[in-house]
């Protein structure tokens, strides 16, 4: 009897051993003639479902870098999650690449990294560590400065306080000697650690042949004795990526609408300027003119004009560096937030003139359009951001007359000239995306009043007369994109929601004829999401039914009904191009 116990004793200490989690740290990977350069390794992973971390030297591959990944990449682990992670580790590895080298030479050696990684490979490295894990103060602030990277091995975690960015220490020697793994040296180093939530082991597995795969084969066995349970420097909880992105925003250059080549028809560069997407060169005219609409198909010759990018690209870096002033009530973030929008919109040499007079033109047809105009959708968000950033220091008298002035000058431009209400008029999406603008730009202007008749007179019919009773898009489903572009006016009209609330107004429950009109909008949309009716409009994008979430979130709360949020929980593709 004693011995049965003694027995069930010992198996119940073994079935509930736990061990610290342990990321394997693999290093100096490299892909040459589409083959990895430490194989024997990671074949043995991969047989036993394994996950580890493996670092590219980004100059010690060739262009088969994708191919040779390729299979790695596309193997999961019991958990469904990617089985292998590669990491950043470095450009050419040449000591001491990121120590005393200075920041600009170390920021290099990042971004250059990155980009022949991601060109070869298509992956997004989030991950970093440096050769002969030497870093110093110059390395987190480039790693800052990139906004790429979420995770960190062995650096002091000093550096990077407030940054967002995760320090992965808790280092347990592997190998005794570079390349030199033994199990001997492992369990010994393993039973004197006294880490408990996880462990880095690093090894330099391109030597490893017979005997050293022999060893790490028991290191591996040892270990899943032992209870550990085997992560990627990706699950290590903690990185902040709203903080990385605004740190990074403190070292990024200012955005301009003047920094262009093609130059408006005004010949100012102060005019913004964009061109029509989906219009392309008539294949049948000598210079290609009057160009032809082939919509849902982008023209790459848009790329040429810049300024669609560079106001999106001042909105949401605002809007994170507002969010973040926000939520830490660090001055610098609302500075730096302040600086973008006084060279955008105020500063004499860069500033950006209150209109959208050549928005979307078309090459041998007009000099803008309205449908321009949907390119500063973003508006209402930037001017969410500039409410939060009036209650700091670095939001000045002169800043607040300045915005004021700029955004009661481009509302009147939208209500009055001929491109401005054309758009007010139209009859889809970008009829939804001009209305949210001035429903946000009057009340911050201190017009509520205003704001309330424009809701009343112009957005109301704009509902009603965009949809029928049975919730649908018409305009939308008419489109190549059908399921974008619904989804798209639908989260325009939520947004004016939101707009509404805040001048004490209820769109969610806007009734007429006995239809709630949002609600019967998203309800719409349920049995195909629930896959009851199949979608058969024509979507020549990939797109996610995920876009949906948000507003299926906020549809279960304002109705005050579960079901939306136990549709986002069975949600499934719908189409090759409507995925999950």
């Amino acid at each position: 009897m004693k011995k049965f116990l003694a027995l069930c004793l010992s198996f119940v200490c073994l079935t509930s051993l736990a061990g610290p989690k342990v990321i394997l740290k693999l290093d100096d990977v490299y892909v040459k003639d589409g083959n990895i350069s430490c194989k024997p390794a990671i074949d043995v992973l991969s047989g036993r479902g394994i996950k580890a971390s493996l670092g590219i030297i980004a100059l010690t591959t060739d262009e088969t870098l994708g191919k040779g990944l390729a299979p790695y990449l596309a193997m999961k682990a019991a958990d469904g999650g990617p089985l292998f992670e590669f990491w950043n580790h470095g450009l050419d590895h040449k000591r001491p690449e990121f120590f005393e080298t200075g920041y600009d030479y170390q920021l290099d050696h990042l971004k250059r990294s990155d980009e022949i990684v991601t060109a070869r490979s298509g992956i997004r490295m989030k991950t970093f560590g440096a050769p002969y894990n030497a870093v110093d103060e110059n390395t987190a602030k480039a790693l800052v400065a990139t906004g790429n990277f979420t995770h960190v091995f062995f650096a002091p975690a000093k550096y990077f306080e407030g940054t967002g960015i995760v320090v992965l220490n808790n280092r347990v020697n592997l190998e005794n000697g570079t390349g030199n793994v033994e199990f001997a040296y492992l369990k010994k180093n393993f039973e004197a650690s006294k880490y408990t939530d996880f462990i880095v082991l690093q090894g330099h597995p391109n030597g490893w042949k017979n005997q050293k795969i022999k060893e790490f084969s028991q290191v591996l066995d040892y270990l899943l004795s032992q209870g550990c349970t085997f992560i990627l420097p990706q699950e290590i909880a903690g990185a902040d990526p709203e903080l990385i992105r605004a740190n990074s925003l403190l070292y990024a250059p200012d955005v301009t609408i003047v920094n262009k080549k093609a130059v408006p028809p005004s010949g100012n560069k102060h005019d913004y300027v964009s061109m029509g997407p989906y219009w392309w060169p008539d294949p049948s005219k000598p210079d290609g003119k009057p160009y032809i609409r082939k919509d849902g198909q982008i023209n790459p010759e848009r790329e040429n004009y810049t300024d669609r990018a560079n106001f999106g690209k001042m909105s949401s870096s605002v809007q994170a560096l507002a969010r973040t002033y926000a939520k830490t009530g660090d001055e610098k973030y609302a500075q730096r937030a302040v600086k973008f929008l006084d060279t955008f919109f105020l500063n004499p040499e860069t500033k950006m003139n209150p209109h959208i007079e050549y928005g979307q033109f078309i090459p041998g047809i007009t000099n803008g359009r309205a449908e321009g105009i949907i390119e500063t959708a973003s508006v209402p968000a930037l001017i969410k951001a500039m409410s939060t950033l009036q209650k700091s220091k670095s939001w000045t008298a002169d800043l607040d007359k300045g915005m004021k002035q700029w955004m009661s000058d481009y509302y009147k431009w939208l209500t009055t000239s001929k491109i401005g209400l054309d758009e007010q008029h139209a009859k889809n999406n970008h009829g939804t995306y001009y209305d949210s603008q001035c429903l946000a730009i009057l009340p911050w202007l201190g017009r509520t009043k205003e704001a309330k008749q424009y809701y009343k007179k112009i957005t109301l019919p704009r509902l009603v007369a965009q949809i029928p009773p049975d919730g649908s898009q018409p305009k939308e489903l008419a489109r190549t994109k059908a399921f974008s572009y619904s989804v798209m006016n639908l989260n325009g009209f939520v947004r004016i929601a939101g707009l509404a609330e805040e001048l004490g107004l209820d769109l969610w429950h806007y009734k007429k004829h006995g239809q709630v009109y949002l609600k019967s909008m998203i309800d719409w949309f349920i049995p195909y999401l629930t896959k009851e009716k199949e979608f058969t409009w024509p979507q020549i994008e990939r797109t996610s039914v995920r876009e949906l979430v948000p507003t299926l979130n906020q549809a279960a709360e304002k109705y005050n009904d579960p079901s939306y949020r136990q549709v986002i929980e069975k949600l499934q593709p719908l189409s090759d191009t409507i995925v999950l």
